[in-house]
């Protein structure tokens, strides 16, 4: 067969196969499908048919993309389609919920209810927390998707709306469940934009979500079973979120502490959490049993006291018309700091550890009740900023002291991959329910962490039944 009829030969093959194969389909988008639309755009399987005018009005890049009269151009996040042979772009990395708000921004009417609590012109609807949340969901994907698509105007604008909820309603944010997606996308978009004031809104909420659930919360909204199934498993997923301890220490502090004052059976048979997570798991366990109070920064919980009650000579120094001694004495006084050093039960210390944020909401409730409308200094304001930042140290330094040191040095011990059964020091404990575990976390009731070098000294002797993985 000649060169030429082989092409012919092929052209007409893929002509047949084209006409065989069943074309995929799509669903149209109930809402963003126009009839007189002037582009399809394809996001996550989903149709949208929208006008490139609205679009390119506010996004450089869609601008750009539109330019194109025959829409060929391809980029990393735009793919040119045929759709049953009307052009299109698919865009890749981009959930189509998140994309249907983005476009509520440029197709929303007055008329529409939604709309109008969205632009703030209904403060009625304002009030209801589960509005709030739906409003923060939208403006975090408007702000992000924005951002993506070089619509300055727009992302500026649904950043600030995010700022003002993250910093007003951060309790109704914490108790009304932004999803878990929703929760690290928010931190990790205020990291990406160096907004701290917004970080530190969405991390306080973020743990004042699971700090519901403990049971040594003072506040406890959840009691089915399986709506605190529900929160330990999203509690989880954060833990396991990837590089978080790189990306927020603090965030990933508190989480660690959190998942341990539930206790080991609520995260040994965990089916989320790998063989190093619960040995890593397990050591904190012991080494977070009594607390070290210096090595967590906790000295800070006696800056009022019963000699001092103005905090004189200390960052919060209370005016002349100010003493918020009871407000302090009420969350983070002698009864919390006992609880913080008992012994028994045996997670005691780390439960109240984990409460923090509660404490925190309660004492900013305290505070408003208690503030002076002569107040000279600011007082309020000052002492909630002082605590906010020695929470955040204090889960900082667990997340350093504790977990970096412990997470690496069980990668470097498992790579020796010598075994004796588990240390019994972690209470209720049964050992043949996961097996054996590296030497080196026995500790030898020490609390510092056995190095390589110690293990090599250890297993040079090890007799050969020794020898297994965990």
């Amino acid at each position: 067969m000649s060169a030429r009829h082989e092409d012919s030969w092929i052209a007409h093959l893929a002509d047949l196969t084209s006409a065989i194969l069943p074309r995929p389909t799509y669903s149209r988008d109930p809402t963003y499908y126009f009839r007189d639309g002037s582009v399809l755009l394809l996001v996550e399987g989903t149709l949208f048919k929208v006008h490139t005018s609205i679009l390119a009005r506010e996004s450089e890049t869609f601008g750009c993309l539109f330019e194109s009269a025959s829409f060929s151009i391809a980029t990393e996040e735009f793919v040119p389609v045929d759709i049953m042979g009307e052009p299109g772009f698919e865009i890749r990395d981009i959930k189509a919920e998140h994309f249907r708000h983005f476009l509520f921004m440029f197709y929303g009417l007055p008329s529409n209810q939604n709309y109008r609590r969205i632009m703030n012109h209904d403060d009625s609807r304002r009030q209801s927390p589960q509005c709030q949340v739906i409003d923060f969901h939208i403006y975090l994907d408007v702000a992000e998707i924005a951002s993506r698509f070089s619509a300055p105007n727009l992302r500026s604008w649904a950043h600030g709306e995010l700022r003002k909820i993250a910093g007003t309603a951060y309790e109704e944010l914490s108790r009304f469940s932004i999803r878990t997606d929703y929760q690290l996308r928010a931190l990790l978009y205020a990291k990406r934009t160096r907004d701290e004031e917004l970080a530190a809104d969405v991390r306080n909420a973020i743990q004042l979500h699971f700090s519901w659930i403990s049971t040594s919360s003072p506040l406890k909204l959840i009691n089915a079973t399986a709506g605190t199934d529900g929160y330990r498993e999203r509690l989880i997923r954060v833990f396991k979120h990837r590089k978080l301890n790189d990306i927020d220490p603090a965030l990933f502090g508190f989480v660690f502490c959190a998942i341990l004052s539930l206790g080991h059976d609520a995260w040994m048979q965990n089916t989320l959490l790998s063989r190093e997570d619960r040995v890593m798991l397990l050591s904190g366990q012991v080494h977070l049993m009594p607390l070290p109070l210096s090595t967590l920064g906790l000295g800070w919980l006696d800056t009022l006291n019963g000699q001092n009650h103005k905090g004189v000579s200390t960052p919060i120094e209370c005016c002349s018309e100010c003493d918020h001694f009871v407000s302090w004495e009420a969350s983070f006084g002698d009864n919390y700091r006992q609880q913080l050093c008992a012994t028994t039960p045996p997670l005691c210390g780390i439960s109240h550890l984990a409460i923090l944020p509660v404490q925190r909401l309660m004492f900013r409730g305290v505070l408003e009740e208690n503030k002076s409308p002569n107040c000279k200094n600011s007082c309020c304001d000052r002492m909630l900023a002082f605590v906010d930042s020695c929470i955040q140290d204090t889960y900082v330094r667990l997340a350093e002291n504790f977990c970096r040191s412990v997470e690496s040095t069980i990668k470097a011990i498992l790579e020796f991959k010598w075994t004796i059964p588990l240390f019994h020091r972690v209470e209720g404990y049964q050992a043949p329910s996961i097996g054996k575990v590296p030497w080196a976390l026995g500790f030898r009731n020490t609390r510092s962490v056995v190095r390589p070098a110690s293990v090599r000294a250890h297993v040079s002797g090890a007799s050969a039944r020794q020898m297994s993985t965990y």
